[in-house]
Formats: C-alpha cells, sequence, structure tokens
C-alpha cells in the first residue's frame, strides 16, 4: 500500500474544511461537528509528522546534517483559522491556513536540534554542557540582583543535573576563609560567573554538539543569552529561571545566529524613519482605497443610467 502524501493530506483537508463549514450552516449538529474537528486535527497532525519526517531525511543526506536542521531553524505547516461574523463575532466556520500559499502561511514549527539527534541516532551529551551553562547564567543574574553568597551557594549546591558539576570552585576559593566559613567583605566585591567563564562554557558547548561546521562562542552570544533566559515570576520579587528544555532553545538560536553569520536584533520598537514610512505607507493605501470606491461608484452610476435608458426606450416603444 502506498503512503498518503503531503498533496494528498492537503486535499484530504481541504474536503473536511469543506464538510465543516456545510454541517455548521446547514444543521449544527454538536456531535457530527466534533468528528469531523477530530478528523481535521487528525490530518493536520498527520501531515506534520510527515513533513518533519522529510525534512530530517533531507538532512541526514546532507553534509553537516546537524548544522543543516540549525540554519533551517523551523519550516510551516498546514492548519485552519477560525472565521467569525463582523457583526456578532460567532463562529461562521473555518478556513484553511495552507503553508505553501505563502511564507507566512500555514503553523510555523521549530526545528528541535535535540529531537532530531535522538531520532538520527547522534550524540546528545551536549544537552548536560547547556544545562551547566543555564545553571551559571542562574548564579549571575541571582548576584546581579542582589542575592547572599550563602543564597548562591545554596542554589549551586541544589540544583540537579545528571552530571553534577559544581560551577563555583573559584568562586568559593574567593569568598571562604581559612577558617572555611564566607569571609562577608570578600564576598561583597566577588562575582561568582564571569562574562569570561560564560564564553568558556558556551565554547564546551559549541564543541560538544555534533556539527561539522566550526562555531567560536563570543561575548555577543552571552549577551544574547543574558537578555533572554529568564523572565518575571508570579509575585513581583520573582525572576523565573527557564527549564532546562526552553532554555535550549535558546542555545539553538545561538547556534543559529552563529552558523547564519547574521546579527541579533531588539524587536518591538519603531525608528523615526519606520514610523514616517509606515504612516506614509497608511496613507498610499488610504488613497488607493477611496480611489478605487471611486472608480466603483462611477461604473454603477455608469450602469444605472445605462439601464435607466434602456427603460425609457423600452416605455417608448
Amino acid at each position: 500500500m502506498a503512503k498518503i502524501t503531503l498533496t494528498e493530506l492537503r486535499q484530504k483537508h481541504t474536503e473536511q474544511i469543506a464538510k465543516y463549514n456545510e454541517e455548521l450552516r446547514d444543521n449544527g449538529d454538536f456531535k457530527t461537528l466534533q468528528e469531523i474537528d477530530k478528523e481535521i486535527a487528525k490530518i493536520e497532525e498527520d501531515y506534520l509528522s510527515l513533513k518533519q519526517s522529510e525534512i530530517y531525511t533531507e538532512a541526514r543526506l546532507s553534509k553537516d546534517p546537524v548544522a543543516s536542521i540549525i540554519t533551517r531553524d523551523h519550516f510551516n505547516t498546514l492548519a485552519h483559522k477560525v472565521k467569525k461574523g463582523k457583526e456578532t463575532g460567532l463562529v461562521i466556520g473555518y478556513e484553511q491556513n495552507d503553508e505553501t500559499k505563502g511564507e507566512k502561511k500555514g503553523k510555523r514549527i521549530h526545528l528541535n536540534v535535540v529531537d532530531f539527534c535522538t531520532r538520527s541516532k547522534l550524540p546528545t551529551d551536549f544537552t548536560y554542557r547547556v544545562a551547566e551553562l543555564n545553571k551559571l547564567l542562574l548564579l549571575r543574574g541571582m548576584n546581579e540582583v542582589g542575592a547572599t553568597a550563602e543564597e548562591i551557594l545554596a542554589a549551586n549546591n541544589s540544583y540537579y543535573l545528571e552530571k553534577q558539576v559544581d560551577c563555583l570552585m573559584e568562586y568559593k576559593a574567593q569568598i571562604i576563609g581559612e577558617d572555611g566559613k564566607i569571609d562577608p567583605t570578600k564576598a561583597e566585591t566577588a562575582s561568582p560567573v564571569s562574562n569570561k567563564s560564560l564564553i568558556a562554557k558556551l565554547q564546551e558547548c559549541y564543541d560538544a554538539i555534533p556539527v561539522l561546521a566550526k562555531m567560536t562562542a563570543t561575548k555577543k552570544h552571552v549577551g544574547y543569552l543574558l537578555s533572554t533566559y529568564s523572565t518575571k515570576g508570579k509575585e513581583p520579587e520573582d525572576i523565573r529561571l527557564l527549564t532546562d528544555a526552553k532554555f535550549l532553545e535558546l542555545f539553538q538560536n545561538t547556534c543559529h545566529t552563529e552558523l547564519t553569520k547574521k546579527a541579533y536584533r531588539f524587536t518591538g520598537y519603531e525608528t523615526v524613519e519606520q514610523h514616517a514610512e509606515a504612516v506614509a505607507r497608511k496613507e498610499k493605501e488610504a488613497e488607493d482605497k477611496a480611489a478605487e470606491e471611486k472608480v466603483v461608484k462611477g461604473k454603477t452610476k455608469t450602469k444605472a443610467k445605462t439601464e435607466a435608458k434602456t427603460e425609457d426606450k423600452t416605455k417608448a416603444a
């Protein structure tokens, strides 16, 4: 039996979307709609799995499989959108979101390098080193927001790793006196994690990942991680550390930037030039729309006049 193709799955998806919309419009039977909904979800799941499998196969045939996955970063898959009535806001049907119709169409899926390595039977030991890097960033962050030396050492001892590594041997040597106790004066100025140690640990991660291309850890990659690795917590004073799984995605982003030689960039702001361009673009769109409406109105008037003349001639005859 021949395996189903992406094209065939897309066709089945189109048919089920139409079936759902027809049922919603004509009958609206809840149980039937649920069944169709499940079939649509199953098709999308099969489509995603097949497309990812094809991408993985293509990567394995390349000269540098892991680098191929990292540089590609993501792919878009088949999905659907909910359509709502403009006036009522109620669901009036589904609309296919077909990724073959444009670069921003479909659902964006991140390519996970650990998943690829696992399925391709490639080493994944680099994940332990990445977890150690996550730990270093935690300790660095704690120091920068005013944690005590005792708190920093407690975090260092309590953080779980399958291969536990003491990241603070140098720091301990700086702050612990001959009596084995923390010297408050020394602890005031000592830094548990320097940029140099972060760059060194990141380089260990790069060297451990099974990529043939040379990757070099730099200050900018560490800067990216420091800018993105944590979020605010539930309480005003809380800072939430990323899980190792989430942090691996950030690490993979640094690999992508290093391999593609792209520059990091902050988003969410607009320069004066960009704002001026956006305003000009909106004004142009408004002018084009007004011109189009004027043409439509002109055609409507001409049509009305023509119909009126035709009617007058008919009456006269």
